[in-house]
């Protein structure tokens, strides 16, 4: 899961070398792909890892962060360079990378 979160980080730079429009939307669909399966696949591995009793509130605050980025993104991206934005995605990825190998350092597998 870690890899993935880092090839997924690597990947959100590669949009920023593309020449044309028709590899920005191509490269941008990978990205996203990625990101949608590391997503679903990090919220399995959550709810699993959780006892049934706080289940529920955990995934809802889980989502938290991903809702807050749909509502405010547009407004945070407007407010940046725009050679800024796919290297914070990155850094943000990372982040969550890093956060998710505490936890499991912390907590061990499942």
């Amino acid at each position: 899961m870690i890899a993935w979160l880092i090839i997924e980080a690597l990947l959100w730079l590669a949009p920023m070398a593309a020449p044309t429009v028709l590899s920005f939307a191509l490269l941008w669909a990978i990205v996203n792909g990625i990101a949608s399966g590391v997503f679903a696949l990090s919220f399995k591995l959550l709810s699993d890892a959780l006892p049934s009793a706080v289940r529920g509130r955990m995934m809802v605050f889980s989502y938290l962060p991903s809702m807050a980025g749909y509502a405010f993104g547009c407004a945070i991206s407007s407010l940046i360079n725009v050679s800024w934005l796919f290297p914070l995605a990155a850094c943000m990825t990372l982040s969550g990378a890093l956060t998710l190998y505490a936890i499991h350092q912390k907590h061990g597998p499942g």
